[in-house]
């Protein structure tokens, strides 16, 4: 490892099943709220592209290699 890499920030998903015995994700933030696998792949294309935003706007350094 070149560098040790800056920390932008953290979301944790876990795993659960609903009363159907489905498959389902929990945010750590909002524990109430049980995700469908489409609910979870929508929210980690949003938190990549809201990323992509900050880079592109110079909010987060770009390193070159």
């Amino acid at each position: 490892m070149v560098r040790e890499p800056q920390s932008l920030g953290r979301k944790s998903y876990r795993p659960a099943l609903n009363f159907a015995r489905e498959l389902r994700w929990v945010d750590a933030a909002k524990r109430d709220q049980l995700l469908s696998n489409d609910d979870m792949v929508q929210r980690v294309l949003d938190q990549l592209l809201a990323l992509l935003e900050r880079l592109n706007q110079g909010k987060i350094p770009r390193y070159e290699y």
